[in-house]
């Protein structure tokens, strides 16, 4: 194998040689099984839960709610690539026992993550805040009521 090619392969053979790296068969299907099950059971909870918030909210009020995940989804995308960035040295540190990389990456993340969504939040809100009106606040009130928000 060349080096540099597949760098992934020449890092984990070298944590395997030192011992810190054991991936044997039960251990892959447990977290294949749980990666799994992470992907299908949103999906499912989501299908179950669909029929109530439309008996819930109303017609109106669910198609407002429906587009709001549609937001927060597309929001998502602005993570940067941190989450798959934090998920790699989280790895590894934990493959080679490194703690304090691990609580430095960790909070380090946690920090940039609710700093990115606060601002963006603020933003956001900033610019609806003014131009909701009477029509919105009307599809609003099921809603409201229904996640017990309202005033009334």
């Amino acid at each position: 194998m060349k080096e540099g090619i597949l760098p992934f392969f020449k890092w984990s053979s070298n944590l395997e040689q030192k011992g810190l790296l054991k991936i044997g068969g039960s251990l892959l299907l447990r977290n294949t099984c749980l990666n799994f099950l992470g992907q299908v059971l949103p999906g499912l909870a989501g299908l179950t839960a669909t029929p109530f918030l439309i008996r819930g909210l109303g017609l109106e009020a669910f198609g407002i709610f429906s587009l709001a995940l549609v937001v927060l989804g597309y929001l998502g995308l602005f993570d940067l690539g941190l989450g798959a960035a934090t998920t790699k040295y989280v790895a590894e540190s934990m493959a080679t026992g490194d703690r304090q990389r691990l609580t430095s990456l960790v909070w380090t993340s946690m920090a940039v993550q609710l700093s990115l969504g606060a601002v963006v939040s603020g933003e956001s809100w900033r610019q609806v805040r003014g131009s909701i009106s009477s029509t919105w606040s009307r599809l609003l009130q099921p809603f409201l009521r229904f996640f017990s928000l309202s005033s009334e």
